[in-house]
This record gives structure tokens, sequence and C-alpha cells, in this order.
């Protein structure tokens, strides 16, 4: 047996092969439905304002974490100011204490020579450098509960993901370009199975190993499914727009055929 009646046998006993069933996108587009609490057949504006809803809910909690993480830095910044601050008057302390005896010595020579007294030295103020450990320890504290709480944010915002990727694929359940999609699809694919059954049943006329034989069994094989094809690229590319704006469009299914009729 020819490759081309080879073929032509397998166009017979699975005349879509390699282009799989369109059951399998009903079973999804029930699934996404049902899991966001929308029945089967609810339209495409109410999909995407579910969208809109999920993105505004996820962009409102990554605000949040941002604003969380602000605070933090901004707490840890200022307590370390603080105790840089108490650093500081603890070393002004220190030095006070050693220059003690010089400056008792310039206090009697002033008395005994009787020339102006030498102005006191600024001390550190003890209030001052309680009142500045105590804010350092406030400081501290709110950003250790803040930080306790970072992983609790990101936790959420993982999940307000998972939403978001579900009402996106809600949006294209529902959208009424999958549907024309889908219907392209399916006509083009009624029309390849009665081309492939129209050549399974002259592929034996064919002379063997000849031009037209090898065409023949070309179409007759099974048919891959290209995912690396420009036209999945610009579906991925619609979805993605998806994931952040509610109206972005998804790709318009063009039926040129029926183009070229109503010219």
């Amino acid at each position: 047996m020819t490759n081309a009646n080879t073929s032509a046998a397998t166009a017979r006993s699975s005349p879509a092969a390699g282009l799989g069933g369109t059951g399998r996108y009903g079973d999804s587009r029930a699934a996404a439905m049902a899991v966001h609490g929308l029945p089967e057949g609810a339209g495409e504006a109410r999909a995407r304002d579910a969208l809109r809803l999920a993105l505004s809910k996820r962009d409102l909690l990554i605000n949040d974490l941002a604003a969380a993480e602000r605070a933090v830095q901004a707490a840890d910044h200022k307590r370390w100011d603080k105790q840089e601050q108490v650093e500081r008057l603890e070393q002004a302390e220190r030095g006070a204490q050693q220059d003690a005896a010089a400056e008792e010595a310039d206090l009697i020579a002033a008395v005994m020579e009787d020339r102006e007294m030498p102005s006191a030295k600024a001390r550190p103020n003890a209030e001052a450098v309680e009142r500045l450990r105590k804010e350092a320890e406030g400081l501290q504290g709110a950003a250790n509960k803040l930080k306790a709480r970072l992983p609790e944010r990101r936790e959420a915002i993982g999940l307000s993901e998972l939403s978001v990727k579900g009402t996106v694929r809600m949006v294209v359940a529902s959208s009424g370009a999958v549907e024309a999609l889908l219907s392209r699809a399916e006509a083009l694919l009624a029309q390849f199975i009665g081309v492939r059954a129209a050549l399974a049943a002259i592929v034996d006329c064919l002379p063997a190993n000849g031009d037209t034989a090898s065409r023949a069994a070309a179409v007759l094989s099974p048919v891959p499914i290209f995912l690396d094809h420009a036209m999945a690229d610009k579906w991925r590319v619609a979805i993605e727009k998806l994931s952040v704006d509610a109206a972005a469009k998804l790709p318009v299914v063009e039926d040129r055929e029926a183009r070229l009729r109503t010219e």
C-alpha cells in the first residue's frame, strides 16, 4: 500500500486527526462559569464586569503591599536615625565626664586670677536620650508588626492573581470573538473533512510515487497543531492584555470567503 493509501485509511478512521474535538471547549467554558458563580451562557459584558472587579481587588492589594513595604523602610530608617542621635548624645556625655577635671581646673584658675568665668558646656539631656530610645523602640515595634503581615499580604495577592486568571478565562469563554472563531473553525473543518474524504476516494487511482500521490499523502496525513503559529501568538497577546485591562479586545475572526461574496 502506498503512503497515500495508508494516509487515506487514517483519514477514514479519524477524519479530524490532530485537530481535536470541540467538546473540550464547551467543557472548559462551563467550568469557567461554574467556578465564578456565573451560569453558562452569561454574556461577555457580565464576564468583563467580573474581570474589572477582580483586577481592582488585585491592584488594591498590590498598592497596599507597596505602601506597607514603604512604611517598613521608613520606620527602619527613622529608627536608625533615632539610634544614631542617642549614640551621639551618649558620646557627648562620656566626653563631658572625661573633660570634667579640665573644666574644674579652668574654674579654679578663673577664680584665683579674677578673670571671666568660662561658659558652661552643653550637657546631654538624659530625658532627651530616654525619649529618643522610646521613639526608636516604638518604630521597631511598628516595623515588626508590618513585617509580620507582609507574607499574608503577598499570599492575598497570589490568590487575587488566580481570581484574575479565572475571570480572564471566563471572558474568553463567553466572548463573541471565540464563538466566531469556533464557528469558523467548525465550518473549515467540515470543508476539510469533505475534501479529504474526496481525496481518500480517489487516492487509489493516483500513480504510485508520483507528484500527485505525494501531494495527496501530505493532505491526508494527520494535521499537527502549530502552537508557535502567528494566529496563536495573536490570541496569546490579547489574553495577556486582558490580565491588566478588562476592556482589551480579542482578535476578530475574518471570514474572507464571506467578505469576497459580498464584494
